[in-house]
């Protein structure tokens, strides 16, 4: 499947666009990024990936539980920057604006949110359940 040319977000204020070659076993994807993803919530995806920066930049927040609490790192990527991630890491971008190649592996789980319960814990939500429940921003 191609995707050409595709806007993600609201339609009247996107925060990409993108162009993919999508099989059943990887798939290459140009984004467009004109500012950073929904960062009310860290999203996770539905496989392995590989990203690298073509121009611009942006800052990757990663999000890990160690043993209750919280670890958030901060990780700019810049033009040539390379980073594998699996499926299942926590994340959100901040840009005001590059362009990525990601490689990804065969889609292996669905993608989603993690959002706190009523206790405060770190939820999983899938995407569709959560842009319902949150919309976009």
């Amino acid at each position: 499947m191609i995707i050409w040319n595709q806007s993600l977000g609201r339609p009247e204020d996107p925060y990409m666009k993108r162009w993919c070659l999508i099989t059943p076993w990887f798939s290459i994807r140009i984004h467009h990024w004109f500012r950073g993803d929904d960062d009310r919530h860290y999203h996770d995806h539905d496989w392995d990936f590989t990203c690298i920066v073509l121009s611009g930049s942006y800052w990757d927040l990663s999000y890990t539980d160690n043993n209750g609490v919280e670890d958030v790192t901060y990780d700019l990527l810049t033009p040539g920057s390379i980073r594998h991630r699996k499926a299942e890491f926590r994340h959100i971008v901040r840009t005001n604006g590059c362009w990525t190649l990601v490689i990804t592996g065969k889609k292996r789980r669905k993608f989603g949110f993690w959002v706190p319960n009523k206790s405060g814990k770190l939820v999983w939500l899938r995407a569709r359940r959560y842009f319902f429940k949150y919309g976009h921003q």
